[in-house]
C-alpha cells in the first residue's frame, strides 16, 4: 500500500469523471470523496482499489457415510474428483433453500497478500 503524508489530499493520477457520480444526483462530484468532476480523487476514496489474495474458512455441518473416517472425509473433499463448488449446494440445503445461508458466525476471512497495484474503479 502506498504511503501518504496527507490521506485527504487529492491524488494526481486518479481524475474524477461523471462515472463517479450517482445517477440520481445533480451534484457533479464523486459520491464517495466529494471531489468535483475534473478534479482528482482523494487517497481515501473507496473507488481507488487494489487486488488482494484472501483465504476463507467456513465451519458448517454436513452428512457423510457413517463408516467414513476423518481421513476418508478429507480425501473425498480434497483428493478425489469432488468439486469444491458442491459446498454451495450443501450450504443451500442446510438452510432449506430459503434464499441462501448467512455465513456470519461460520466464516473466517484472512488477508494473505497484495497481488496488484492501486487502480481507479469508477464503474
Amino acid at each position: 500500500m502506498r504511503e501518504s503524508h496527507d490521506p485527504t489530499a487529492p491524488l494526481s493520477e486518479y481524475r474524477v469523471t461523471e462515472a463517479a457520480m450517482r445517477p440520481a444526483s445533480k451534484k457533479r462530484r464523486c459520491f464517495y470523496c466529494f471531489e468535483p468532476v475534473g478534479g482528482y480523487h482523494r487517497e481515501t476514496c473507496v473507488l481507488i482499489e487494489r487486488k488482494v489474495r484472501m483465504s476463507v474458512t467456513i465451519d458448517y455441518e454436513t452428512a457423510v457415510p457413517d463408516h467414513w473416517s476423518a481421513e476418508d472425509i478429507d480425501w473425498h473433499r480434497n483428493g478425489s474428483t469432488w468439486c469444491a463448488s458442491n459446498v454451495l449446494y450443501e450450504l443451500d440445503r442446510q438452510y432449506n433453500n430459503d434464499g441462501g445461508p448467512c455465513l456470519c458466525g461460520h466464516a473466517k476471512f484472512s488477508y494473505i497478500e497484495d497481488v496488484g497495484e492501486p487502480y481507479l474503479s469508477e464503474r
